[in-house]
């Protein structure tokens, strides 16, 4: 019995081929492939990336296939993408990267304000939660967070350095 995620490219749209980081490649006998529908999706490039507590980092951030880190969203985003953050808590440090994009919770495409105080980035007392340290510009925008547990001198919460400019809406 298999019991790790085999990683389908949308299994609920019966698309059953396999991811090329899935488990199930070269898994089977003679280094065989598992399954029989092939392996290599679409390879996703936004412009909205998903990001939700039952997503996983080896997903695509896609909407069938959510990343559970806000960080690896920034890193696979480019500039005038949008990172959209599901309700729960997310226990990290994010930083922006010189980015001009947009995180949000889910409070942006409904406007309902419960998501500001159910959508949480923590940052588990080690350093500051959000960084904007690499001339950020006003495209650069946090929406609709709950922001705590940080820790640092220059700014436990939210930390600019470095001539940044952004938005910083409910938060």
């Amino acid at each position: 019995i298999y019991d790790t995620d085999p990683l389908f490219c949308d299994a609920d749209n019966y698309n059953y081929r396999l991811f090329s980081h899935s488990p199930c490649v070269g898994a089977g006998e003679n280094g065989a492939n598992i399954g029989y529908m092939g392996v290599g999706c679409e390879i996703y490039s936004g412009p909205i990336w998903h990001i939700s507590p039952d997503g996983s980092n080896l997903y695509d951030g896609s909407q069938s296939s959510p990343f559970s880190s806000i960080q690896l969203g920034i890193d696979a985003s480019s500039n005038g993408d949008t990172i959209l953050v599901e309700p729960g808590t997310y226990i990290e440090n994010i930083n922006y990267n010189g980015k001009s994009i947009v995180i949000g919770s889910l409070y942006i495409t409904t406007s309902d304000t419960s998501y500001i105080s159910n959508t949480i980035i923590d940052g588990n007392q080690t350093s500051s939660v959000v960084t904007f340290e690499n001339e950020e510009n006003d495209l650069s925008q946090l929406i609709g967070f709950t922001i705590q547990n940080g820790n640092s001198s220059n700014g436990g919460g939210i930390y600019c350095g470095n001539s940044c400019q952004f938005w910083i809406i409910y938060i």
